[in-house]
């Protein structure tokens, strides 16, 4: 995204070799603008080959088990990353996915309150909620060119804990699969 507008420069610079000079340098520019507009909505402020749990960035892929706070984030770009969650007191996950691929267990993590958030934002990815089987889950998943996949669950009971995904997928797909 910070290469187009430099790339647009140097097109301008060489319009005359490059016979491109009724192109130059409005249009070139707006071009580059759109373009790096369009990449930064798509990708967002995700780092390349980076993948971070609660703060803490890795390269490659990894495994994350370890005690958690009310506040899950997990977050990856060209990795991978699979991460249990360990909570007493669970209320938030933000799992942002970017050309990579995720699974989060939430079979340890235990909802007092009786309703916990999970924000999920997967760009080009995949992610993959492991979801015990006596939450009540909603769906609140937005996609574009993308699908949010829930297994069957007839299991409703009135008196679990209630779960709301929130988010956006744009070409990825997220799953639910309870366990």
């Amino acid at each position: 995204m910070g290469i187009l507008f430099p790339l647009a420069i140097i097109l301008i610079l060489f319009d005359k070799q490059l016979n491109i000079t009724e192109f130059t340098p409005w249009p070139v520019l707006l071009t580059a603008f759109l373009l790096s507009l369009g990449l930064s909505m798509i990708f967002g402020k995700h780092g390349s080959f980076v993948f971070s749990i609660n703060g803490k960035n890795s390269f490659g892929s990894s495994v994350v088990n370890e005690q958690d706070g009310k506040v899950v984030n997990c977050s990856t770009s060209f990795g991978e990353c699979i991460k249990y969650v360990n909570t007493e007191d669970f209320e938030r996950a933000n799992i942002d996915c970017s050309f990579g691929d995720v699974k989060v267990y939430f079979d340890n993590a235990k909802i007092p309150s009786g309703r916990a958030d999970i924000y999920v934002n997967v760009s080009f990815g995949d992610v993959d909620l492991y979801i015990p089987r006596s939450w009540n889950v909603v769906n609140e998943v937005h996609a574009f060119f993308g699908d949010m996949g829930i297994a069957d669950h007839n299991n409703i009971n009135p008196d679990a804990p209630n779960v709301v995904i929130h988010g956006k997928i744009s070409f990825g797909d997220a799953s639910i699969i309870y366990v």
